[in-house]
């Protein structure tokens, strides 16, 4: 995509006329996208890396419950540990499951959705090059492209921002 844009024409022409500056940052996690993984090479999902380090990271303690199960020590899971699974999903819903587990944790390195204790690599690097080419910016538009999110070749749209019409209108 970013290839492509860099070959548009009137995209760019576009961008030219209005003032602005685009600023491309290929493959913010290398190993991950190497190894076919969204992930770091510390098990970090960047997704949930981007916290205040110096406050109390947030808690999952839904995932505490689960990460043993979700996560055995013998694999496969034997039927027993299926049917715990099978019982939570049923006594509190598949919502609950699935947001306990994709909500991000900060307590099992070995876990999923792990965000990490600290600013991974990727994050001081992408601080640090938006410092360097935006500090005299006066708004910056975001587009995060990052991949394992659907079927390959194709784009879920996740927005981020303010849930009122002028916001999302401007977007």
């Amino acid at each position: 995509m970013q290839v492509h844009a860099l070959h548009d024409a009137v995209w760019l022409e576009k961008a030219r006329a209005s003032g602005t500056a685009v600023l491309h940052i290929h493959a913010l996690n290398p190993y991950g996208s190497s190894h076919l993984r969204r992930t770091t090479h510390e098990n970090v999902d960047l997704n949930r890396n981007f916290q205040d380090f110096t406050q109390p990271l947030p808690d999952n303690a839904a995932y505490r419950a689960l990460h043993d199960l979700i996560l055995p020590k013998r694999w496969p899971p034997d039927v027993a540990n299926q049917a715990v699974i099978a019982d939570f999903i049923v006594t509190k819903g598949q919502l609950t499951y699935q947001s306990a587990i994709t909500q991000g944790q900060h307590e099992f390195a070995d876990g999923l959705f792990y965000g990490g204790y600290s600013p991974t690599w990727s994050n001081q690097t992408l601080r640090s090059m938006l410092r360097q080419h935006t500090a005299s910016s006066k708004r910056i538009g975001w587009i995060d492209l990052h991949t394992g999110l659907g079927p390959s070749g194709h784009g879920e749209r996740i927005w981020a921002g303010g849930d009122d019409s002028i916001a999302i209108e401007r977007a």
